[in-house]
């Protein structure tokens, strides 16, 4: 495992895998219904997958760099493509799009890097115990700051029942991000660490 650590030059190889997991972000949000999939107030976002993974495989720093592409992308699309006029004000904030984001890469890599020198190397159980991790922290952030930015705004347009409705269904889509984040992430980290590992003894 070469996760890249704070203090470290960048070789060109992590540049890399930074670049491309960078390039999957943007393309998770310009492609309809693969980063954001949303039905009504109903949204599931996907889009913090490559984040985690590239976190767990590359380190806090490029962590961190991920979660920054990713909030850029979110508050661009909040711009130009906004599922509803509500998240068109809600994520222009760079406080509710950008901030959180951050944060779940540099989680996401350090709960992988405890994880494994507790469970001495068990690296399936470190990628979805880090992927829940992620995930459950992209959920509680934007939940936060949603409500501690935009409480008037969200009960003037959905009333205080409905609102907290609302943040019950935002969390429920959370739970489901959660679990998806765990499913998904295990295997592509295993199969990607395989494949460095393989690339090493070359």
């Amino acid at each position: 495992m070469s996760n890249a650590k704070p203090g470290k030059k960048f070789n060109v190889f992590t540049l890399t895998q930074l670049a491309l997991f960078s390039a999957i972000i943007v393309i998770l949000t310009v492609v309809p219904y693969t980063g954001y999939i949303s039905y009504g107030i109903i949204s599931i976002t996907t889009i913090h997958i490559p984040v985690i993974i590239g976190s767990i495989l590359l380190g806090p720093v490029c962590g961190g760099i991920l979660g920054l592409v990713m909030g850029i992308t979110s508050l661009l699309r909040a711009w130009y493509m906004p599922g509803s006029p509500l998240e068109q004000i809600i994520f222009m904030n760079p406080l509710v799009s950008i901030l959180p984001r951050i944060i779940v890469g540099i989680v996401a890599a350090l709960v992988f890097i405890g994880i494994m020198k507790l469970s001495k190397g068990k690296t399936a159980v470190s990628a979805g115990i880090a992927a829940a991790a992620g995930a459950l922290t992209n959920t509680i952030l934007v939940l936060t700051m949603m409500n501690l930015l935009y409480a008037e705004e969200l009960t003037s347009t959905f009333g205080k029942t409905i609102q907290t409705i609302f943040n019950s269904i935002f969390s429920i889509n959370g739970l489901f991000e959660i679990v998806g984040a765990a499913v998904i992430s295990i295997p592509i980290v295993l199969a990607l660490l395989k494949a460095k590992k393989r690339m090493r003894l070359q």
